[in-house]
């Protein structure tokens, strides 16, 4: 839409005022009471005795309750790609950003409020996204890092990621959660979840040293503290919490989230990443195990390095300070060098232990016999240079810093380490006992340990489950490449013994010789091997095979086309570490590295399309899966029959002065004189038309068959109607009054009554809201068991500035199987809307169960943007009909829903009814816009045929179903009266369609039972829907 740059840029400007959505002027009500009972209708030869209604044996599935995020699909022009399948929030998209601006600080401001908006969380005031880092990579895309935010504070967990390209393409990918509004102030301060932190270490018997008395280049203490929200997995509530980062010892490194309002430590783990697992569950047994000089020495492979060396008064000490990263000025040498590689001697002492303390390790001559010193001052300079030289990132902050390696550290018992591990600071280096020689030796474990401090000042993914699994993944590979000889890990210090293959860990076979976790050399290689345990962190150093796996394999794909397994590694290592620096988030699984190699693939390698096609074929192998095709299966077609009789539109003229039947030929000839203020309702048949006159009356024109004419008559001769619709089998009629009220009357010809129905705004907890003041425009379904109509809503803000909108909602008002009016539920279109935007005039396709096309403006405090769009309700699908109009449509499909009509301007700018044509899916469009009809407006196509009204695939094999309690907390009952012995599936969707739970059921004649357990699934409005060979019913579940 060409306005939609200008709207946002008001929007960002001018968020905070608040202004009505003009889809239509307010309509000025009559200051007098209508009657308390309305009058019967009489249609004169009506003879009701001799109708008898279609019916449906069970009701299909009301899909409405679309997301918001449909719609910003349109308002954005972005394409959603994948949900979460618990709340239905968009989880990755893409499309072209007409906003998008040259200027990086521009798009940071921007993405923050588009962001909300297209997760469709406007309506939560107090929720929002705040960025953390914005950078531009050598291909000029510019990567922004957000996090969530409630009342300020962040999300844990909820991280996205925006990446804006040159030619305006946007790409977005991460979590975000619809959060209930709660606490924001805290119970206990700051100082005390410091004194709980305290007590919990001393509690599991771990020890806090001051980290100054070890080293000046040594890290320690509290890292990190800030308040946030932390899902709580035992009350499967979100916490506000303390969250600090802490290394009480040089051996420790642990996040701790503490509840706020409790004092509760609801989630610690360790963040020492290992070389290898460490067996031991118990918190507190958890102990993770430039130089203007040059030296030629021997290290532990009996092999002479050379090596860099610093000299310091007549002593030289094992630093080099010969890269450029070096800061001479800024350094304090020997003991406190900035952005040296520095390595330091343990002194066999344990980290954990108030006595360990550093010390240098040094020469008189430069000779340096030491081998363990020499091999881990040798690795973590070829590890500084893997990096530099291949991603062009300086040392492990990226910005260089000082590269620590400390070597003879013991374990907790004083006795040589069986481990090395990084602590969020620094190297660390056992010398092994049963299962290692000294760990130094292997150049890929000094690679492996480096590159988690990479890993951390990247995407710093969180130490836990699949996304610490990634973390373990990311430093074998990259140990792998700076050890690029094979694909093994650990070869050259593993013990045999311990390690029959030879390795610790094998890219090529993570299975490495095993066959089960219950061998600690195992890992699995595909997602059905999967470790879904505890213990080691969720498995970060077991399932990290998968992704290695998946990593070998993209390699070896590359290879197919006449590569090198060198140039395919060249070529995998920088699309994997691109799409660590740029395409992951603290939170991320496997599933969105996936996503970001594909992504990465294309970026670097857009020209050469084998490098996606290896990517797609290497995950697939693994079983980490693509993006999804969506949806939840085959839904049956639900198209009735086309009306065979002859085409006509029924209209009025520009002034709305009578009423005009058109043949598609001839001249329009006027079938009423009347003035009126409501669009003509006409019948399937076309032989009942309905509207309300100027004088407010309610009148009918009917089909004469014997004259060929329509005759008019008053069907109320009160004064009190502004609008009036009839169902497709004239069997019901629909009035809106002159009074304000939020209600809808219901006439019954069959039964002569009334019946009024309330409209209210439901919500995700089955309760409702009163905002909605009056409806305007309605049509009735097919079967005329529900209206849609659209309704004018004020929200009440207590600083004055009421909130003003129209929207489209679904009433039920008949219950064809029982022959009587309905419960009238409240379905709205849409869950929520995004900010001043506003949708109306809604109307269902001749054919097509599932299909309307709607009105729909964007508006400012200077103008508004009109749009007619189509909707599939049952796919989610939402699409643009006409663009960048002027004025409400007033859509009405045409007989063949090959067309739709709707009011325009012809070429001189007058009044017109103009038609466009659609495509197969019926709401978008296919061709231009032509004109029709000159000084007409309000046009219903229709034809003068007969047809099945009903079109059902549900079940007749069952009698009946139920669901209770609904709504339910955690679990529900589904009831069954089946007629015969049968299986079934029973599906459960979630607000986009999608299927996220599936099960077959064995049902025997007569009454049945199930309890289908969700909850592992958010509160909010899930579909039911069972299938069997003869069709699918369904119905709408709520979870509080």
């Amino acid at each position: 839409m060409k306005n939609r740059l200008l709207y946002f840029i008001l929007f960002i400007n001018f968020g905070s005022i608040a202004y009505s959505q003009s889809l239509k002027e307010k309509i000025v009500f009559s200051n007098y009471d209508v009657p308390k009972n309305l009058n019967k209708l009489n249609k004169g030869s009506f003879d009701k005795t001799l109708y008898t209604r279609q019916f449906q044996d069970n009701a299909t599935l009301n899909y409405f309750g679309l997301p918001a995020q449909k719609l910003n699909e349109f308002r954005y022009q972005f394409k959603t790609i994948d949900v979460d399948q618990e709340s239905g929030i968009p989880t990755q998209f893409e499309g072209i950003g007409h906003w998008i601006s040259r200027s990086a600080e521009v798009n940071n401001e921007t993405s923050s409020q588009m962001l909300k908006e297209y997760l469709g969380l406007t309506h939560r005031e107090y929720l929002g996204f705040n960025v953390l880092n914005s950078e531009m990579d050598e291909l000029n895309i510019q990567h922004v890092s957000l996090v969530q935010t409630a009342y300020g504070i962040p999300i844990h967990g909820a991280e996205y990621r925006m990446h804006f390209y040159p030619d305006q393409r946007v790409f977005g990918h991460g979590r975000a959660f619809n959060l209930a509004p709660g606490i924001s102030n805290p119970a206990l301060s700051e100082d005390d979840a410091v004194e709980i932190m305290n007590q919990y270490f001393i509690k599991n018997e771990i020890h806090q040293v001051n980290s100054k008395a070890i080293s000046n280049v040594l890290k320690g203490g509290i890292l990190k503290k800030e308040m946030c929200y932390k899902f709580n997995a035992k009350t499967a509530k979100w916490a506000l919490c303390y969250f600090i980062n802490v290394i009480p010892n040089p051996s420790q490194h642990w996040d701790l989230y503490i509840d706020a309002m409790t004092g509760e430590v609801i989630e610690s783990y360790s963040k020492i990443c290992n070389v290898m697992s460490d067996a031991c569950g118990d918190l507190a047994k958890c102990v993770s195990p430039m130089g203007a000089e040059v030296a030629n020495a021997t290290d532990l492979s009996n092999t002479t390095r050379t090596i860099n060396t610093w000299k310091e008064g007549s002593t030289y000490y094992m630093i080099d300070g010969s890269r450029a990263m070096f800061k001479l000025s800024a350094s304090s040498m020997p003991d406190d060098p900035n952005g040296g590689i520095m390595t330091v001697n343990g002194q066999n002492r344990s980290p954990s232990s108030s006595s360990f303390v550093l010390s240098h390790i040094s020469s008189s001559n430069n000779a340096w016999s030491d081998k363990t010193a020499v091999s881990a001052h040798f690795n973590a300079g070829k590890a500084y240079e893997y990096f530099l030289n291949t991603h062009s990132r300086n040392s492990i902050n990226g910005a260089g810093g000082t590269i620590l390696s400390i070597i003879n550290v013991a374990d907790d018992n004083g006795k040589s380490m069986d481990n090395a591990f990084w602590n969020g600071e620094a190297m660390f280096y056992g010398n092994g006992a049963q299962a290692f020689t000294p760990l130094a030796k292997a150049l890929d474990v000094g690679g492996h340990e480096m590159s988690h401090g990479v890993i951390q000042n990247t995407a710093n993914l969180m130490y836990q489950g699949e996304s610490g699994a990634l973390n373990e993944s990311f430093a074998d590979i990259f140990g792998a490449m700076i050890d690029r000889d094979d694909w093994k890990m650990g070869e050259d210090v593993v013990v045999k013994s311990f390690f029959p293959s030879g390795a610790l860990r094998d890219l090529s076979n993570p299975n490495n010789g095993g066959t089960s976790i219950n061998q600690p050399y195992w890992q699995p290689k595909h997602v059905n091997e999967k470790y879904k345990g505890t213990q080691d962190n969720g498995g970060v150093h077991i399932n990290s095979g998968i992704p290695n796996f998946a990593f070998y394999l993209f390699v070896q794909e590359l290879r197919k086309n006449n590569r090198s397994e060198e140039d395919a590694k060249k070529i995998a290592e920088k699309v994997f570490f691109h799409t660590l620096k740029n395409y992951l988030t603290r939170s991320s699984q496997f599933v969105d590295l996936r996503i970001g190699v594909e992504k990465c693939a294309t970026d670097l390698f857009g020209n050469v399309p084998d490098v996606l096609a290896s990517v797609k074929t290497a995950f697939d192998q693994v079983g980490i899966p693509g993006t999804p095709n969506g949806g939840g299966g085959t839904q049956p077609k639900k198209d009735l029959s086309i009306n065979p009789g002859k085409e006509f539109l029924v209209c009025t003229d520009a002034n709305k002065d009578g009423v005009y039947l058109y043949d598609f030929i001839n001249t329009p000839t006027q079938i009423s004189s009347t003035s009126i203020i409501s669009k003509p309702s006409v019948t399937d048949d076309g032989s009942e038309i309905y509207f309300v006159a100027k004088t407010n009356k309610l009148h009918m024109l009917t089909f004469n068959k014997s004259t060929g004419k329509y005759a008019e008559s008053i069907l109320d001769n009160t004064a009190i109607y502004r609008n009036a619709i009839i169902s497709k089998d004239g069997t019901l009629l629909a009035a809106l009054l002159t009074k304000e009220e939020n209600i809808i009357h219901v006439y019954d010809f069959l039964s002569d009554e009334w019946k009024d129905f309330t409209l209210y705004n439901p919500t995700s907890t089955s309760s409702t809201t009163s905002d909605v003041r009056y409806a305007d425009f309605m049509d009735f379904d097919h079967s005329g068991q529900n209206i849609i109509y659209d309704a004018f809503n004020v929200i009440k803000r207590a600083n004055g500035n009421d909130y003003e909108y129209w929207d489209i909602g679904s009433i039920n008002v008949f219950n064809l199987p029982l022959d009587k009016f309905g419960t009238g539920q409240v379905d709205k279109l849409f869950t929520d809307l995004p900010e001043n935007t506003s949708i109306g005039n809604p109307v269902y396709s001749k054919n097509s169960l599932d299909v309307i096309a709607f009105d729909y403006v964007e508006s400012d405090l200077f103008s508004s943007t009109y749009a007619l769009l189509g909707a599939n309700i049952e796919k989610g699908d939402v699409d643009a009909i006409a663009e960048d109009r002027s004025q409400l449509a007033y859509p009405s499909f045409s007989v063949k829903d090959n067309q739709v009509a709707f009011d325009s301007e012809d070429n001189q700018g007058d009044q017109s009814i103009n038609t466009k044509g659609l495509a197969a899916s019926k709401i978008v469009s296919s061709g231009s816009e032509k004109i029709l009809l000159t000084g007409a407006k309000w046009g219903t196509w229709f034809a003068n045929g007969k047809r099945n009204l009903i079109k059902t695939t549900d079940i007749k094999s069952l009698n009946e179903m139920s669901i209770y309690p609904n709504p339910f907390d955690q679990e529900f009952t589904l009831g069954i009266n089946s007629k015969k012995f049968q299986w079934i599936q029973v599906n459960i969707l979630n607000q986009m369609g999608q299927l996220i739970e599936s099960k077959k059921i064995q049902l025997k004649e007569g009454s049945n039972e199930e309890r289908l357990d969700l909850s592992h699934y958010i509160q909010g409005i899930y579909h039911l829907q069972i299938v069997n060979a003869e069709g699918s019913i369904s119905a709408k579940l709520f979870k509080q």
